[in-house]
């Protein structure tokens, strides 16, 4: 079965996983905790983690509200991330 774009981690999807992920462990926060108080499935959040999401606006929103963090800076930072990497 051939996978589709959102079955695939894209490099942006994997730099914005790995910003967050970085923020959440910043604020010494586990992951079944954040995705409690996200009010989603831990498995979700490890897969938008590790850029295997694709994620909604609204979960954005969400995770930059708890990290206390605009959605801006946190895209910049990927896009960051990524021009470091490649």
């Amino acid at each position: 079965m051939k996978k589709t774009l959102a079955d695939r981690k894209t490099p942006f999807r994997k730099a914005l996983g790995a910003v967050i992920r970085e923020e959440r462990k910043r604020l010494g926060c586990p992951q079944d905790e954040f995705a409690d108080h996200l009010e989603i499935h831990r498995t979700y959040l490890g897969g938008i983690e590790r850029g295997e999401r694709n994620i909604t606006i609204d979960v954005l929103e969400k995770i930059c509200v708890r990290l206390d963090v605009s959605i801006s800076t946190l895209i910049q930072r990927a896009e960051i991330a990524m021009e470091n990497k490649g």
